[in-house]
């Protein structure tokens, strides 16, 4: 996300007040459409909490409508308000409950809220459904690895990277489960592979320096 100057974000803060008065969140609330061209045009500003509240009228609305909440969900996630996006994201899922999507974001914001427990549980049910998806193999393995189940992380990075063998994100990963599992010669291997692709790796650079 690109970062406004000082200058530019105070002008926003300012006139948006008065480009968006309080008497719209009724008129939001009548139609649907308002509120959420309204969203749009707060994440335009790049107020992306301002974007999210703009959602409220329309959810309240509309409470069985699985996109606001969605939405929402990953607005709140891009202003870091990772526990609201994990329950945001959360009441979307039950509104959709054969969906993948909704259980992605909220791994994803479980993960910032480093609350690994839930994480895995809700990682266990998107492998369940797609036991190949690249976003629920990967985070499901750091979040074992940060649970301390060195085995199990290196079991799921050796099956993703089966199917994705040129990312060397995760061979990075798979020689840090390997340094937890005290196979230091695995691991040096797989950095030095890493960084022999990409030069600097930094989560390579510092795993290797690990392995001395």
């Amino acid at each position: 996300m690109t970062t406004l100057r000082p200058s530019i974000a105070l002008a926003i803060l300012f006139v948006l007040p008065l480009a968006v008065p309080q008497e719209r969140t009724p008129t939001a609330r009548e139609d649907p459409a308002k509120a959420m061209a309204l969203s749009y045009q707060f994440q335009a500003a790049g107020d992306f909490a301002g974007a999210a509240r703009a959602l409220r009228a329309l959810i309240d609305a509309q409470p069985k409508a699985y996109f606001p909440r969605l939405r929402q969900a990953y607005l709140l996630l891009l202003c870091a308000d990772y526990a609201n996006s994990a329950e945001a994201y959360r009441a979307a899922a039950l509104l959709e409950p054969g969906a993948i999507e909704p259980l992605l974001g909220q791994h994803q914001a479980l993960i910032a809220l480093e609350s690994f427990d839930d994480a895995e549980k809700v990682g266990r049910d998107i492998l369940a459904r797609d036991p190949k998806n690249y976003l629920g193999l990967s985070r499901q393995a750091w979040v074992l690895y940060k649970r301390g189940n060195g085995s199990a992380a290196a079991d799921l990075y050796q099956k993703v990277l089966a199917l994705y063998p040129g990312d060397v994100d995760l061979m990075s990963g798979l020689g840090y489960a390997q340094l937890a599992l005290g196979k230091t010669s695995a691991a040096e291997t797989l950095f030095r592979t890493v960084l022999a692709n990409v030069p600097g790796h930094l989560g390579a650079t510092a795993g290797l320096g690990y392995c001395k």
